[in-house]
């Protein structure tokens, strides 16, 4: 029974999210398919001319496809079923969509927070530190971010699930979050990786145009290579979408499994 609040250990977690997944893409296609859509024709257009504005477009088209991916965790808390779709633009609850908002906007602060300490680091490495030491300086603050992070994303992750504020993520579930998070991130990773092989041919195959044109060489790419680049990204950028969404149960049972622990450890200590 995949039901959401049960005791889990690390690997159930990854598995059981994973088997939730793959056991309802047919109803999370049907749930998402407007919207990976979306998502892969910004992709493409942002791969293809990579521009400013595409890029803050492809980062608003994220925070959507994320919105869709809490509506149906939330159904599935909800119902213990992911729904089944009739609607043909999909399924997004608009109260869990809100939710999802704001913790997008606290995230987008904490990245500008988190971009201005590494600025800082490296612009007073420069002037007071050796080359190494700003890199070690470097690290140690990349691991501290790190380490805290499970603290800061847990909270937010929880947030559109539910329909109470912000709530702490214990310390005695940290080590169980990162070795999720960092499972998460290679499989994700290896899928985009195969999935959008092509794609990433093809553009390495455009940046080496580019810096030929550069340094006075001829293209060597042909004129109908604009709309190819295109097509190739916009069919990466939907099966992407799909590999990104996935990304979200494994978190999801380790959210679930952490409510519980806490639920019968009150009732085993009570304050």
């Amino acid at each position: 029974m995949l039901t959401l609040f049960k005791l889990r250990s690390i690997g159930a977690c990854i598995r059981d999210g994973y088997r939730l997944y793959t056991g309802n893409f047919r109803k999370i296609f049907r749930a998402t398919w407007l919207i990976a859509l979306v998502y892969a024709i910004v992709s493409g257009f942002i791969m293809s001319i990579q521009s400013l504005y595409a890029s803050i477009g492809f980062l608003f088209i994220n925070i959507l496809l994320a919105t869709y991916a809490f509506s149906l965790l939330k159904a599935h808390q909800d119902t213990e079923d992911i729904p089944h779709v009739r609607q043909w633009y999909g399924y997004l609850d608009r109260k869990t969509a809100v939710r999802t908002l704001v913790v997008s906007g606290i995230l987008l602060v904490i990245g500008a927070v988190y971009g201005g300490l590494f600025y800082l680091v490296f612009h007073l490495g420069s002037l007071y530190l050796s080359n190494i030491a700003t890199m070690v300086a470097v690290g140690i603050l990349a691991l501290i971010i790190l380490l805290t992070s499970p603290a800061v994303l847990m909270p937010l992750f929880r947030y559109p699930l539910q329909s109470s504020g912000f709530v702490s993520f214990p310390f005695r579930h940290w080590g169980a979050a990162l070795m999720i998070a960092f499972v998460v991130v290679i499989v994700t990773g290896l899928m985009m990786l195969i999935t959008e092989l092509p794609a990433v041919v093809l553009f390495s195959a455009n940046m080496v145009s580019q810096a030929g044109i550069l340094q006075g060489d001829p293209s060597g790419m042909p004129d109908y290579m604009a709309w190819t680049n295109i097509i190739v990204f916009t069919i990466a950028g939907f099966i992407q979408a799909y590999v990104l969404l996935s990304s979200f149960f494994p978190v999801y049972y380790l959210y679930g499994s952490t409510v519980l622990q806490e639920k019968e450890r009150k009732q085993i200590l009570p304050d």
